[in-house]
């Protein structure tokens, strides 16, 4: 897959059946990445990973 830069302000969305992926900041500025899940009230959102 081909990098993707993103500037001040872009979002992007990460679907339930995106791949894996990994973020880097190519810059010397702090990046700061915002997460939010939604999910259904006492259902786990998110499985922990073993290893």
């Amino acid at each position: 897959m081909e990098d993707l830069i993103y500037t001040a302000g872009d979002t992007f969305i990460v679907g339930p059946k995106t791949p894996k992926h990994t973020m880097g900041n190519a810059k010397t500025d702090n990046a700061i990445v915002w997460f939010a899940a939604i999910g259904a009230k006492d259902v786990p959102i998110l499985i922990p990973a073993k290893g």
